[in-house]
C-alpha cells in the first residue's frame, strides 16, 4: 500500500508538473522541436534542451527574453569557415554566404589578382555560396619577355600556363618557354617565350614545311630531328640565321673509292751452270707476277657524282724474276794454254 502511495504520489506530481510547463516551440536550422518547460527565459529553455550557443549565432528572441506559452524560438547557427591565407589559418563563425562579405567580416584583405579556392576548387570572388574552407594564394608579380616585349604581370596562378593563359598569350606548336610550361610560379620570376618561325626543309628527297624557335640553322634542324652526318652541309650554313620563310637544303655528302687492279710481267734470267749438261736447262727460282693498285676517290652530293680524284696507282706486290740455269760446254769454263813458238 505504501509503494502505491509513492507512485500515484510522484504520478501526480508529473501531470502537475507537465500541466504546468511552458508549451516551447525551438526552430534549429528549420528542424521544429517541440518541449514543453518550466524556465523562465529563452536562454534557460536553450540550455536545458541542451542547444551549444556561439556567440555568433542568432538566436530570436534573445536569450534573456522572459517566456510565454507557445513561445517559438529561433536558432540561426553561424557556420564555421576555415580561412587558409599564405601558411596562417583561422577559424570564423558567419552567416554571409558571398566570399567577399566573409572576407569581409573576417578582415581579411583580398587584392584584385588573388586567387581564391574554396573547398579546393577556383572560385570568382563574388561567388555567392556556403564554404567550408577559403584558401587565398596572393598575386604575384612576374615579368614575361616575348621578343623585344617586356611586360610585368600580376599572377595567382600556380604554373607558367597558368599566367600565360591569365595574360591571354597564345602559343602554338614549336614555341618555346623557359621556364617549362609545368614549372611553379615563384615571384619575382622571368619568362621568357621564343616564338617559332615558318620555313622549309629540303632533305632526303623531302620537302617539310615546319617551324622551329631557334636563331640559327643548325639548332632548327635539330628541333625537326635532322641530323648532319660526316661531311653532310646545308645551305645556307648551319650557323646562318634563323630567317621566316627561307628554304634549307640539307647535302648528304657520302664518298667511295673505286679501285682497278693489274698484274706487273716478271722478267726471266738465264744463268750457266758448270755441271749441268750442255744445253740443259732447269728453273732454280720460279717468277711471280706482280700487282698493282689503282685508286680513286669519288665524291657524291645527294647521290649524284660531283667530283674525283686523280689516280694514284700503288704497288701492292712486286714482280719477282724468274732465273733458269743453262748447261754450257767446258771450255767456256777452261784456262786458256798459250801454243808454244816453233822452233
Amino acid at each position: 500500500m505504501a509503494a502505491l502511495l509513492i507512485l500515484l504520489g510522484a504520478l501526480l506530481v508529473w501531470m502537475i508538473g507537465l500541466f504546468t510547463a511552458h508549451p516551447i516551440t525551438v526552430v534549429i536550422e528549420g528542424q521544429r522541436r517541440e518541449v514543453r518547460t518550466h524556465q523562465t527565459t529563452v536562454g534557460g529553455v536553450l540550455a536545458e534542451a541542451g542547444v551549444w550557443i556561439e556567440a555568433e549565432d542568432r538566436i530570436n528572441p534573445p536569450p534573456e527574453t522572459p517566456l510565454n506559452n507557445d513561445f517559438v524560438i529561433t536558432v540561426d547557427k553561424a557556420h564555421p569557415v576555415l580561412i587558409e591565407v599564405d601558411d596562417n589559418r583561422r577559424r570564423i563563425l558567419t552567416h554571409h554566404t558571398r566570399l567577399l562579405d566573409i572576407l569581409s567580416e573576417s578582415g581579411t584583405e583580398l587584392g584584385e589578382n588573388d586567387q581564391l579556392f574554396v573547398d579546393g576548387a577556383p572560385q570568382p570572388h563574388n561567388t555567392e555560396i556556403i564554404p567550408n574552407t577559403i584558401r587565398i594564394v596572393r598575386a604575384r608579380s612576374v615579368t614575361i619577355i616575348e621578343g623585344d616585349q617586356v611586360s610585368e604581370h600580376a599572377t595567382a596562378a600556380q604554373t607558367v600556363a597558368g599566367v600565360l593563359t591569365e595574360a591571354k598569350i597564345a602559343l602554338v606548336v614549336a614555341d618555346q618557354v623557359s621556364p617549362s610550361l609545368y614549372a611553379p610560379v615563384e615571384a619575382g620570376m622571368t619568362i621568357a617565350i621564343t616564338r617559332a618561325v615558318p620555313f622549309t626543309i629540303e632533305a632526303d628527297g623531302r620537302i617539310l614545311n615546319t617551324r622551329a624557335a631557334a636563331f640559327s640553322i643548325g639548332e632548327a634542324l635539330a628541333q625537326a630531328g635532322i641530323a648532319l652526318i660526316g661531311m653532310d652541309y646545308t645551305l645556307p650554313a648551319p650557323e646562318s640565321a634563323l630567317v621566316e620563310g627561307m628554304v634549307v637544303r640539307v647535302i648528304r655528302v657520302t664518298e667511295a673509292d673505286e679501285i682497278e687492279r693489274g698484274e706487273i710481267a716478271f722478267e726471266t734470267l738465264t744463268q750457266p751452270v758448270e755441271n749441268l749438261p750442255a744445253n740443259e736447262t732447269r728453273v732454280i727460282q720460279e717468277g711471280m707476277k706482280g700487282l698493282w693498285e689503282m685508286r680513286v676517290r669519288v665524291r657524291f652530293e645527294n647521290g649524284v657524282e660531283v667530283s674525283r680524284s686523280s689516280p694514284r696507282e700503288t704497288v701492292i706486290r712486286p714482280p719477282r724474276e724468274e732465273i733458269i740455269a743453262v748447261g754450257a760446254t767446258p771450255s767456256i769454263y777452261q784456262t786458256e794454254t798459250p801454243v808454244p813458238n816453233s822452233p
